[in-house]
């Protein structure tokens, strides 16, 4: 066989090997993650194992070739590779080496495998790259004298044990440095939370802690046991992960930091009933900081983020960019409800709004039925209750003056027979205002109540806001203890809902009068003590009152469509809510007896639903147990009696349920009932009275079926009554 060492090339294997390295720098590839590094590895070692792969029998470069077109995706890389693959077979069909053919083949191949990113396990690409150089180089050091291979051999083991130490010394650092960038992103996500809490302070304090743990993270990792792991591929893409990562996000959480430092709470404090408007503007500034600086943060995390990045790190930064996700609209929710606040409250012209008192002692579809009323007037940041009223006053004022229904067909279709279409044309009747909050949507509480109190009183309303007994409770932690004048009772946090539910029912029984006053002296004497100086600030009491809407206790509607937007967004609107092509369910109850009974009643519900996928029917069930827990004897009439002639203790419930499917069936108690349909939003409706005793049981079954877009998304909503909905 002719010696291949011996014959001189028509085209030195040197040149081509210094072409095929100069090629491959400009490849994609980044074993190491640094630019300057990568581009001496890939370019020398793939001029080197080229020149090494001129003395390598053709076969070797068929190999190559045939890896190169085999793993290439591409169709340009494909043809250079099959272009490869020719040049390696012809060499092998000739009866002479040809060094410069094979070396040519071999420069195609790598500079082929270079640029192909193979899916699937990390790090694949690198091996069959790696599997082909292996095979190069000592198919090619076979050629060469033996002392030439144990040179290259030797040099191999050295760069090997330079390597391994090189892993260690960042393994080392990467146990402690992983941890710690595990734990600081977690301090961010806590600080996240925080910040829609309005906990600036403690957000604070969490992002500086993740500062600090992060910049520990990458000192450790970006020092001196650390720095030899950056020559060497696949560690090095471990370091520059964690390194890049803790850079940025120490950087990062610095700056969200800085931000949240320059919100001065104090400042929002009300003094003498007033808000300082000036206050709360300027608030803007620094909040709209803080938000800038976690999409940021968020922005730079996620350009850090890495396939080696592995372990807690990993998970934490999932948690981290959900948590951004999740929170970031609350975020922006609460810049522009500061952005509207100063309207709101009157800093341009002064602001008026119908509240309306509500108690689920006698229950309405939104929850209770409206006992008394006030206007809330706002001018320059100054708040003041006034006009306090009963709403049973409020309706004959109301039929007086001949008070309609403008509009709102739908409404007045389904609630018409209640009193608010006695001509056919939205003629109120006797209880109005009583009655109105059977509607579950409140965003028509507040466009009808607003429209028929104008009519009944003659003052124009900017809004209206409807609150219930857990919400005078929740207020009463900031005034503490008031003492009630018109009964011997003094209220608290602690005491406030059981006595307006109930209690104030029992000890206000002898005089009707008597115990109305006394209703309103509480929510009166409530917002004086709010007023003279107990209000908190507006983030403190957004953040503690806001519960309260999301259980629908605490709604609000304006007038003014920007600012009924944003109610709806922040869920402080009580919008019943769309379907959007989902299925959904819910159940309401209104009270039929005129009596305060509600109160010892027990609810639970369940909904179950099968979509048959060869159809796209759903068939869904709805379940319904209401209990009776009220006594036959031994309260007053007001409390267990009824309007409807039924024995003493009785419940009179109009029951409905809402669903996007058609009825078809209901029973009660195992016998078959009829319900009444109607429509409400967008959802059908299904109604009927029952008729409950003392102590007694009834369980409603409902058959629903149809096609929604969505089956397996289930929207529902609760009526907030004096317990929570139990499940079945």
């Amino acid at each position: 066989m002719p010696d291949r060492a011996a014959r001189l090339p028509s085209i030195p294997p040197i040149a081509i090997a210094v072409l095929a390295g100069a090629a491959a720098v400009f490849a994609p590839c980044a074993p190491t993650a640094n630019v300057a590094i990568d581009a001496v590895l890939v370019g020398v070692g793939t001029a080197l194992v080229v020149l090494l792969a001129s003395r390598a029998p053709w076969w070797a470069a068929v190999f190559a070739c045939g890896v190169a077109l085999a793993v290439a995706l591409d169709p340009v890389l494909m043809a250079v590779a099959a272009l490869g693959l020719a040049v390696a077979l012809w060499a092998g069909s000739t009866r002479r080496g040809r060094p410069d053919a094979v070396a040519l083949a071999a420069g195609i191949a790598l500079n082929v495998l270079a640029r192909s990113e193979l899916g699937g396990y990390l790090g694949l690409s690198a091996i069959v790259a790696g599997t082909v150089v292996l095979v190069l180089v000592v198919a090619g050091l076979s050629a060469f004298p033996r002392r030439v291979r144990w040179l290259a051999y030797g040099g191999a083991a050295l760069l090997g044990v330079l390597a391994v130490g090189a892993a260690g010394g960042l393994l080392y650092e990467v146990a402690k440095s992983r941890h710690s960038l595990g734990s600081g992103l977690n301090a961010a996500e806590q600080g996240v939370v925080k910040i829609e809490r309005g906990d600036f302070a403690g957000a604070a304090g969490d992002f500086r802690q993740a500062a600090d743990i992060l910049d520990d993270a990458h000192q450790r990792v970006g020092g001196p046991l650390g720095l030899g792991a950056a020559a060497v591929p696949v560690l090095a893409q471990h370091r520059a992960a964690i390194v890049d990562m803790s850079g940025v996000g120490a950087d990062g959480a610095r700056t969200v930091a800085d931000a949240l430092d320059e919100i001065d709470l104090d400042t929002l404090r009300t003094d003498d009933g007033r808000f300082d408007l000036a206050a709360l503007g300027a608030l803007e500034e620094p909040l709209t900081d803080v938000r800038n600086a976690l999409v940021a943060l968020q922005q730079t995390t996620d350009e850090s983020r890495s396939q080696w990045l592995v372990g807690r790190a990993t998970y934490e930064l999932d948690d981290f960019d959900e948590s951004i996700d999740e929170h970031l609209p609350g975020l922006d929710e609460a810049l522009r409800a500061i952005q509207m606040a100063p309207t709101m409250l009157g800093a341009d012209t002064p602001r008026t709004y119908l509240v309306l008192f509500t108690t689920p002692s006698e229950s309405r579809g939104l929850g209770g039925f409206i006992g008394n009323y006030g206007e809330l007037r706002v001018d320059d940041g100054k708040l003041e209750l006034s006009n306090f009223g009963r709403a049973q006053d409020l309706d004959a004022a109301a039929v007086a003056a001949g008070a309609r229904v403008n509009g709102h067909e739908e409404f007045r279709a389904r609630y018409g027979p209640f009193g608010f279409d006695e001509d056919g044309n939205g003629l109120v009747g006797s209880a109005a205002f009583r009655n109105l909050t059977m509607t579950p949507e409140f965003p028509w509480v507040g466009e009808i109540g607003s429209d028929i109190y104008t009519q009944t009183t003659g003052r124009e309303v900017d809004g209206v806001i409807a609150m219930d007994p857990f919400v005078v409770a929740a207020l009463l932690r900031y005034t503490g203890p008031i003492q009630l004048l018109t009964l011997d009772q003094q209220l608290d946090e602690t005491n406030a809902v059981s006595f307006l539910l109930r209690d104030q029912y029992v000890l206000g029984a002898a005089d009707n009068d008597q115990r109305a006053d006394a209703l309103a002296e509480a929510a009166g004497l409530t917002f004086d003590a709010l007023l003279g100086g107990a209000l908190p600030e507006p983030i403190t009491l957004a953040r503690d009152l806001g519960p309260l809407t999301g259980d629908r206790r605490l709604l609000l509607w304006s007038k003014y469509p920007e600012e009924q937007a944003l109610l709806e967004e922040v869920g402080a609107a009580g919008e019943i809510p769309p379907l959007d092509g989902a299925d959904g369910w819910a159940v309401t109850v209104t009270n039929g007896g005129g009596n305060k009974i509600d109160s010892f009643l027990d609810r639970a519900a369940g909904y179950t639903a099968v979509t048959d996928p060869a159809t796209g029917v759903t068939t869904g069930t709805m379940r319904l147990r209401l209990t009776n827990g009220a006594p036959a004897e031994g309260l007053p009439r007001y409390i267990i009696g009824n309007l409807v002639g039924l024995p003493s203790g009785t419940s009179r419930l109009y029951v409905s349920f809402y669903s996007p499917l058609a009825l078809t069936g209901a029973t009660l108690d195992g016998r078959p009932v009829q319900l009444a349909a109607s429509e409400e939003e967008g959802w059908q409706v299904y109604s009927g009275f029952v008729d409950i005793p003392p102590g007694g049981t009834v369980d409603y079954e409902v058959q629903l079926q149809g096609a929604v877009e969505h089956p397996d998304h289930v929207v529902t909503w609760e009526q907030p009554m004096n317990a929570p909905l139990g499940q079945l």
